[in-house]
């Protein structure tokens, strides 16, 4: 849902994501789960891509998780692995998971939009020219 007014708040509040213009009013902006600085709306897209892109990591981030810990824990329990070997191998599951996070920061859109944030109560994320609140 995207709105800028009073009449727009109670529906940005009940939205899965709300998004409100920054040069609306004050109750749509504090209801509102993004808000786009400015009254352009060519932001919106930027948005969508970055939501696509951040939830494909996720699950990408999940299923690398899930093979090392299925595999590398049944593993170390039985004593098949040395225990040192155990450790390297879960230190490296978790940097390749974090390496493979970073590709939702670097998002390099095509034009450049207004800036974004989130509600003021979220971490700050600064993404290129774009500015969001981590959850």
């Amino acid at each position: 849902m995207v709105g800028d007014g009073i009449n727009d708040a109670p529906a940005l509040m009940q939205a899965d994501v709300g998004i409100a213009i920054g040069t609306g009013t004050d109750i749509a902006i504090e209801s509102a789960d993004i808000i786009i600085m400015g009254d352009s709306l060519m932001s919106i897209p930027a948005v969508y891509h970055i939501g696509k892109n951040s939830y494909k990591k996720t699950v990408q981030n999940l299923t690398l998780a899930f093979i090392f810990n299925g595999v590398g824990v049944p593993l170390a329990v039985t004593g098949l692995v040395n225990p040192i070997w155990a450790m390297v191998a879960m230190v490296t599951s978790v940097s390749i998971v974090l390496i493979n996070s970073f590709g939702i920061s670097i998002f390099k859109s095509e034009k450049k939009h207004e800036t974004l944030y989130h509600s003021p109560e979220r971490k700050k994320i600064q993404i290129d020219h774009l500015c969001f609140h981590r959850l």
